[in-house]
């Protein structure tokens, strides 16, 4: 028996030999030890080879692991467990594979996951559980890639997604489930990539919207719908961006707002109604941001009200109107902020009230 040690003294492993040849060859028993004296592994040697029952344990004594091997290679069942001593995981070895059920556990007890092996790599069905013991997971492997029907589950337990695999990507028609049992969404896959019309629905089975894919990505028309089956929006996309004239609109089928998108942004002219028809504003945006004048009108169509943006914030000199077209008051803006001079006027123009706005010395554009 040889013996080392770790250089405060104390004992580190103890090895059995046999020397032949002028070789030397471990065979007997093998034991390595924490510093503090705790055994951290113990097993068997045969002919220099890992034989029979090898076990670890965790620093303060608790057991971590147990293998069994043969001339070598792991063979049998083998063992996890957690430092507080539950059973972490258990599973089988055949010639150093895995190969058969391998099953994980929670820390209080139940399974996490339960999954087949053949010659090392993932074959069969697989299950994974929430820590409450409910299915969040279920599907199939073949040759370790994911592949046949495959599902997940809401933490309560109802399903969530349902579809099929094969070569470890999504094949056919993938369902999206509300709570309640009915498709949230539905969507066609062609080896991975989502392809042609993806619907979405309201939890009642109403149409939401509809999309159509191409290569992955958004392209062509795009719908959505109010509960009632009334057109809430249309445009369309190209390559994941809204690009061209879009429009909205309210429940009773009246025109909302139209105007154009460029790569994904507000751009140009917007014009924004009432539900009975009449203007509301409208004005130009550049890449997103409000910019130039804006006018604003009542729901009876009369100019309520102008002002100019710059970068998406007020900027310059606004304007306010009565109804009957008489200024109500002026305001000036810098950077989104009210600065300088501001006028309330009554309506037969007589100056009400002035104000003056400083912008603080610690503000930046």
């Amino acid at each position: 028996m040889i013996s080392k040690y770790f250089p405060s003294g104390d004992i580190a492993e103890t090895i059995w030999i046999k020397v032949q040849n002028s070789d030397t060859i471990y065979h007997g028993s093998y034991t390595s030890y924490y510093p503090e004296g705790r055994v951290m592994q113990e097993g068997f040697y045969h002919e220099g080879k890992p034989d029979s029952v090898w076990l670890t344990y965790h620093r303060f004594g608790a057991r971590k692991s147990k293998f069994t091997y043969k001339n070598g290679v792991r063979s049998g069942e083998f063992k996890f467990w957690y430092e507080g001593g539950g059973l972490y995981q258990y599973g089988y070895y055949r010639n150093d594979l895995l190969n058969g059920i391998l099953v994980t556990y929670h820390p209080n007890g139940k399974v996490d996951s339960e999954s087949n092996y053949a010659d090392g790599v993932l074959d069969g069905p697989s299950t994974v559980y929430s820590s409450e013991g409910v299915i969040r997971l279920k599907l199939s492997y073949a040759n370790g890639l994911e592949d046949g029907a495959w599902e997940s589950f809401f933490e309560t337990g109802e399903v969530n997604y349902r579809g099929k695999k094969e070569n470890g990507k999504f094949v056919d028609t993938l369902y999206t489930y509300y709570k309640n049992g009915t498709v949230q969404r539905k969507a066609f896959y062609l080896k991975g990539v989502i392809t042609g019309v993806m619907t979405g629905y309201y939890p009642d089975g109403a149409v939401m919207n509809t999309m159509n894919y191409l290569n992955g990505e958004i392209t062509g028309t795009y719908s959505a719908f109010f509960p009632g089956g009334a057109i809430a929006e249309t445009g369309s996309y190209s390559s994941n961006k809204r690009n061209g004239a879009w429009r909205s609109f309210f429940p009773s089928g009246s025109l909302n707002s139209y105007g154009d998108f460029v790569n994904d942004s507000l751009d140009g002219l917007w014009t924004v109604l009432y539900e009975n028809g009449a203007l509301r504003q409208k004005g130009y945006y550049v890449s997103g941001n409000k910019a130039g004048e804006w006018l604003f009108y009542n729901s009876k169509g009369q100019f309520v009200m102008q002002g100019f943006y710059f970068n998406g914030l007020p900027e310059n000199i606004w304007i306010i109107y009565y109804p009957n077209g008489s200024v109500a008051g002026r305001v000036a803006f810098k950077r989104g902020r009210q600065f300088g001079a501001a006028y309330l006027f009554g309506e037969n123009g007589e100056l009400t009230k002035s104000m003056n706005f400083k912008i603080p010395e610690n503000f930046s554009r």
